[in-house]
């Protein structure tokens, strides 16, 4: 399909070549052909040709002859006494001759002065997407904005491949001061950045932020601990200026991560399967891998289920524990996560017998191969397919990271899977999409969550306004919003109509008119009690450990451990930001439903609605519930 389009856009994007090739040739054959048979019997052989070709040519520069000027000079008849399909090609041979002649004067014009009118173009272009970098992403991004929004996109790039539809391509400046960049980035809609090197990328992404505060900045990097460390300079840089900006560091690994644990959440997966908790084995523990293990905490932590387990395969698992426990050194205290060192296509004995200690604890809910371009991963999910087929290690199913598919059928959102399933994921549109860069309004769910924290907490540093939020605090309001889906599935609504179709810009969910969204104050505590766990996921994936006074350089915080023992008023924070989602979710006749097996309420706790009523929420007197 994308073929065709090209094809069809290569056409648009050279259609006056194309029509003035055509005009040349129609004209030149009509002209040719009527002075051929009109010229005198006595022009013969080469003679004739020469000079019926060349009365030919001046049709495209007003010949008289066209006129009817001259001909008896050429010993041909006046015009009027010429056969009338003679006549009529001449005619149209004039006609089409001086249009031709025209569209050159303009083609050439337009060569000329391509500059200039480029300028003009950049400068006068509103709500286009400006797209810096020569990666893949980048282009990606470019084709979809324009193919999916119809929107304008200027791409600021170093080597210019391809002309796609509606992309209008400027060479690329080495900084943004050149006031053919700064003419272009003044009333568009959202600027998107992804420079061949990462450090390129953060620096341009900052230098855009600063010029162009009020646009929202969209910067893409690969590494997800990257991406979620840039907030740092971010936060230095809005200090010194005063202003905030709109800028969101996005990382391709995370937005593959959360495209696929969206799309088929994990829980979901094991709750169809009847297991406890969620086991999830990676092949491969590269970036990749890292977002999988990040967004997981983030996204598929519920109630019903115990704390996930995660198994990585990999050949230099040792190396990769080691660097991932400096990174996260609080996840490693929190969650069993075990490194086997193996090849995950060819397992030997002493790795199938470490593999299947870790199954016999909990089954394996679903495995992700994500080995990249050191290994195929086609290849090596085939041979874990085959190992765990032989060796009944699991059924689960098995995704594989495959931007064109890897040739696999396109499998619908959900959590049911035929044994050891292959399935592919992290195309380039998911990514685009779940990283929110085709959104309308960049982070909007975000800033409503937001809104709703502002309604009961006026100070501190996370009661800023949106722009002038700190980095941090987006990032805690972003993964809440992924976290909505979990919320509603430990209420046991059935979320499976969510999964079913990945839409291009993420809305507010919705549940079905007259369901009650907290049925009794116990179910409401519940999520309070999961909001802090996932709070907890959320400050141990960015690096956090548990310490008795807060220290934001060492990232030690008090809040590190179980709801029940929290502080009264930290404990409120917690209950007060769950009841509002009461205001938030929306009703509809096509909302979500409660599952069979949840359609009962848990027994109300008298101690629950005690803690509601000295968190100063008052439940009978709650809005939509």
């Amino acid at each position: 399909m994308n073929r065709v389009r090209r094809f069809f856009v290569t056409i648009r994007n050279h259609l006056i070549g194309i029509l003035l090739l055509v005009g040349t040739v129609v004209t030149f054959a009509l002209a040719f052909s009527a002075w051929h048979a009109l010229l005198p019997t006595s022009l013969t052989g080469w003679e004739r040709i020469s000079q019926a070709a060349y009365l030919a040519l001046r049709a495209f520069v007003f010949g008289d002859e066209y006129a009817g000027i001259g001909l008896r000079n050429l010993g041909i008849v006046e015009t009027g006494n010429l056969p009338a399909s003679i006549q009529n090609q001449l005619y149209t041979a004039r006609w089409t001759g001086a249009f031709v002649a025209l569209g050159a004067v303009v083609k050439a014009a337009l060569t000329v002065f391509r500059e200039p009118l480029i300028r003009l173009q950049a400068m006068m272009r509103a709500r286009h997407a400006v797209v810096f970098g020569d990666t893949v992403i980048a282009r990606k991004f470019a084709e979809d904005w324009a193919a999916v929004r119809k929107l304008p996109v200027t791409h600021h790039a170093h080597e210019v491949e391809h002309q796609w539809d509606g992309v209008l391509t400027l060479p690329r400046n080495a900084r943004l001061n050149a006031g053919l960049t700064l003419n272009s980035l003044r009333w568009a809609d959202r600027i998107v950045i992804s420079e061949s090197d990462e450090a390129a990328t953060v620096e341009t992404a900052l230098e855009a932020a600063r010029r162009r505060p009020e646009t929202p900045v969209f910067a893409i990097v690969r590494d997800p601990w990257l991406a979620e460390h840039v907030h740092h300079a971010m936060e230095h840089e809005a200090a010194a200026s005063g202003q905030g900006d709109l800028l969101v560091t996005v990382s391709e690994h995370s937005a593959s991560a959360r495209a696929v644990l969206y799309r088929h959440p994990a829980h979901l997966i094991a709750e169809r399967s009847g297991q406890d908790r969620i086991h999830i084995l990676i092949a491969g523990l590269g970036g990749l891998g890292e977002a999988l293990v990040r967004d997981l905490l983030h996204t598929n932590l519920v109630s019903f289920l115990d704390r996930p387990m995660i198994t990585v395969l990999d050949l230099e698992a040792r190396a990769k524990s080691t660097k991932f426990a400096l990174r996260y050194p609080g996840i490693i205290d929190h969650y069993d996560i075990s490194f086997i060192e193996c090849d995950a296509a060819t397992m030997d004995n002493a790795a199938c017998t470490l593999l299947e200690e870790r199954v016999a604890v909990a089954p394996v809910t679903a495995a992700y191969v994500t080995t990249g371009e050191r290994a195929p991963p086609l290849s090596i999910a085939l041979g874990l397919q085959e190992q765990a087929q032989r060796n009944a290690l699991f059924q689960a199913p098995i995704f594989i990271a495959a931007r064109d598919g890897a040739g696999l059928p396109v499998h619908p959102g959900g959590g049911n899977f035929e044994s050891c399933e292959l399935i592919a994921f992290g195309s380039w549109a998911d990514i685009n999409t779940a990283g929110g860069l085709l959104d309308r309004e960049p982070d909007r769910l975000a800033k409503e969550i937001h809104e709703t924290y502002l309604k009961f907490e006026s100070g501190g540093e996370a009661a800023a306004p949106w722009p002038k939020l700190k980095e941090r605090f987006r990032n805690s309001n972003r993964r809440a919003v992924a976290h909505t889906q979990a919320k509603l599935a430990s209420l046991g609504f059935d979320i499976s109509p969510l999964t079913r179709e990945f839409s291009i810009e993420l809305d507010r969910p919705t549940i079905r008119t007259g369901e009650k969204l907290f049925r009794n104050a116990t179910e409401l505590m519940n999520i309070a009690r999961l909001e802090h766990d996932r709070w907890s996921a959320d400050r141990l994936v960015d690096g956090w450990r548990y310490g008795p006074t807060r220290d934001n350089l060492k990232r030690t915080h008090p809040n590190l451990v179980p709801f029940d023992e929290l502080p009264p008023d930290i404990a409120a924070y917690d209950i007060r930001l769950v009841a509002r989602l009461a205001d938030w979710i929306g009703t509809g006749s096509d909302g979500l439903q409660r599952s069979a097996r949840f359609l009962t309420p848990p027994p109300e706790r008298a101690e629950d609605r005690a803690t509601l009523k000295a968190a100063e929420v008052d439940f009978d007197a709650m809005g939509r519930l």
